[in-house]
């Protein structure tokens, strides 16, 4: 019984790791926004440059992202999570600077930290939960993570109206020891022998592989498209709401939340959508909320309607196409080529890492004066997604077994 017990513990601690992995990027990346103004007249930096701060997070996304497989194949996941994480601790502290090209390459430091670190929670979950019971704490793993950014966007106002954008980075550096902790005492020195890696050739394959297929293509690129126009949001809406329209830093995350309930609700209904109708018409569906939020967007910022109102209650709707289409395009991806879904999903990720990371930088030169520079952004990236669904041809996803009657 004793015995059954500390595995029991052990699994628990595990799971904690893996959540906190993911909690923690999410944290790390959302935390600041609502300090981004008050960093901007604090370091008196052009808002051009405070605005990288977004976007160099990104940037050092990519970096991990394309590192972060071979290390993990070589070194194991203990030892990767121990290279990553100080990284994320080193760039917190380089925040805390009195000049912004220093914060700006702390930020980079900590979007490869913990951009490597949160790729392998699924992975540590993966390995450590038997196979009956992995789809149940993949659904957990999920509810806790869905939390972290309307949680991050609070917090971050909080202490940014009491105390200071500096605290927001200690926060992290708090965090990254803990998490430093999690991975020394959760964490296997040694992994089972059983554990599969798929070595760098077949690393290589499956990124050939996944660039030659049209299919997985046309997913990656709408899939990635329209998370950016989030990143996009995050880039110009703390400058609008805070900076611009004088809302206070705490009140920000309270002004998102309709936004954070539509995410929520366009997942909740996206399995009634596909009992309901196609993967395609899912899709398109999905960006027709896009269209219209973007569009909203753009009219309801030239008519007498609260400045705040006209940017939240349109977002709202492109938070269900958010929601809606990343869950069924990660549903389709996870079917594709490779032999497990983990990789599958993880090339999807490296894809919206590079995408999203040129979006967020060209987004840092946006002015924020009016959110109709906003609008027309994700106007742009609704109608790139919609063409990039013209080329999910039908016949060839039943070729391929990804046919509509065998899509879970």
């Amino acid at each position: 019984m004793s015995a059954l017990t500390s595995n029991q513990s052990a699994s628990r601690l595990t799971f904690t790791t893996a959540v906190g992995l993911k909690f923690s990027r999410h944290l790390s990346q959302s935390l600041i926004l609502p300090s981004l103004p008050a960093i901007m007249i604090g370091l008196k930096a052009p808002q051009n440059m405070t605005q990288l701060v977004v976007g160099s997070f990104i940037v050092g996304m990519v970096v991990a992202k394309l590192i972060v497989i071979f290390l993990a194949d070589y070194l194991g996941m203990r030892k990767t999570l121990l290279i990553m994480l100080p990284l994320l601790l080193l760039g917190s502290l380089l925040c805390i600077t009195p000049q912004i090209e220093i914060l700006l390459l702390g930020r980079t430091l900590q979007g490869i930290g913990i951009g490597g670190a949160s790729a392998i929670g699924i992975t540590i979950i993966k390995d450590s939960t038997p196979h009956q019971a992995y789809v149940k704490k993949m659904a957990q793993w999920a509810i806790w993570v869905e939390w972290a950014p309307p949680l991050a966007l609070l917090l971050g106002g909080f202490v940014q109206h009491w105390l200071g954008w500096r605290y927001n980075f200690l926060i992290v550096c708090i965090v990254s020891l803990v998490l430093i902790l999690l991975a020394l005492i959760s964490l296997p020195k040694k992994e089972p022998s059983s554990t599969p890696h798929p070595g760098l050739k077949a690393t290589l394959v499956s990124l050939r592989s996944g660039f030659q297929n049209k299919q997985f293509v046309a997913y990656s690129l709408m899939y990635s498209f329209i998370v950016s126009g989030q990143i996009v949001f995050y880039t110009i809406s703390p400058f609008y709401l805070i900076h611009t329209l004088g809302m206070p830093a705490d009140d920000y995350g309270i002004a998102l939340m309709p936004y954070f309930a539509a995410l929520i609700l366009g997942a909740a209904s996206l399995d009634f959508l596909k009992r309901s109708f196609s993967s395609t018409q899912v899709l398109r569906l999905a960006l027709l909320f896009g269209l219209l939020g973007a569009l909203a967007i753009l009219i309801l910022s030239t008519v007498e309607v609260s400045s705040v109102l006209a940017l939240i209650l349109p977002m709202a709707l492109y938070g269900l196409c958010h929601s809606i289409l990343g869950l069924e395009v990660e549903i389709k991806v996870s079917h594709f080529f490779s032999e497990t879904p983990v990789a599958n999903l993880g090339l999807l990720g490296l894809n919206l890492a590079i995408i999203s990371s040129i979006i967020a930088i060209t987004a840092a030169h946006t002015p924020s004066a009016t959110v109709n520079y906003l609008g027309l952004f994700l106007l742009a990236l609704v109608l790139l997604s919609f063409t990039a669904t013209l080329f999910l041809d039908t016949d060839a996803l039943k070729t391929e077994g990804l046919s509509e009657k065998h899509t879970v």
